[in-house]
């Protein structure tokens, strides 16, 4: 949270160099994300999603269309760092922890943890590989480790 301090100058008529009519104090308050997820707009969670429960809106989609099975496919998309310091960050699977990671699941994260540097985009990439026709969902966080941060994707 960023902290603001300002003044209004209200002009009245057309004297240059008057005083201000009126003067009016300002403060406030602006929150800034600590990172800025740059995916492209889906409606995936609205029109196409076949699970039985909605999907909490606060969720980023990360859609990954597939034109067979047993073909590999690339979602790419950057993560940017507007702060002035690193961000050490991490992705977790929220899938049944019984399972190990390379357990039959189509989806998986390429890379799993990582540094963005100050002012710059890091590339993450998740792959899809198809068994079956049908439509998959994996859940997946991504943190930003030591700030308190989580956002969740399907």
């Amino acid at each position: 949270v960023e902290s603001f301090d300002s003044t209004l100058l209200c002009f009245v008529g057309s004297g240059l160099g008057a005083p201000p009519a009126l003067r009016l104090p300002l403060t406030g308050s602006a929150l800034r994300p600590w990172c800025q997820i740059e995916l492209p707009p889906c409606d995936y969670h609205q029109t196409r999603r076949q699970a039985e429960g909605p999907l909490d809106p606060k969720n980023h989609v990360v859609e990954i269309v597939s034109l067979g099975t047993h073909v590999k496919n690339t979602k790419r998309f950057y993560v940017h760092n507007p702060t002035a310091e690193a961000l050490e960050f991490a992705w977790r699977s929220e899938r049944n922890p019984g399972l190990r990671i390379d357990d039959e699941d189509p989806i998986r994260c390429l890379v799993r943890r990582g540094r963005i540097l100050p002012g710059k985009k890091d590339e993450m990439a998740f792959e899809y590989t198809p068994h079956t026709p049908e439509t998959k969902e994996s859940f997946w966080s991504f943190e930003l480790l030591g700030k308190g941060v989580v956002e969740h994707f399907l």
